[in-house]
């Protein structure tokens, strides 16, 4: 068995096959193999052929309709809209920081540690 949900703005019955078999919005199953999917109500797309394999319970094969409305007032804007990229703004210059002589907390050598104690 395999898991589908479909995504709708409104509940509605989804037809698989022709077959009234759920709400939308929520997970049901279906036989692996290819699948006619629709709405019970005017969409975009008006139905969608897909091949449903290697689903689960909590990761199902999701298909979204869009009311034909809206799909129609979309398209008539000149459809939807794509955000461009902002170009990244310039990095800032740090300055380089130059290198720092290693320096130990404790004299090398033991004159130098007995010489210290004093």
């Amino acid at each position: 068995m395999e898991f589908v949900r479909v995504r709708y703005p409104r509940l509605r019955r989804v037809l698989v096959d022709g077959d009234d078999l759920a709400p939308t919005n929520k997970t049901f199953r279906v036989e692996r193999g290819t699948h006619v999917f629709a709405i019970d109500e005017p969409a975009d797309p008006p139905e969608v052929v897909e091949f449903i394999e290697l689903t689960s319970q909590h990761s199902p094969h999701e298909l979204a309709f869009v009311p034909a409305a809206v799909a129609a007032t979309a398209a008539a804007a000149g459809g939807p809209r794509r955000q461009t990229k902002r170009a990244p703004k310039a990095a800032k210059k740090r300055p380089r920081e130059t290198a720092k002589k290693a320096t130990s907390a404790r004299p090398a050598t033991r004159k130098a540690r007995k010489g210290r104690r004093k």
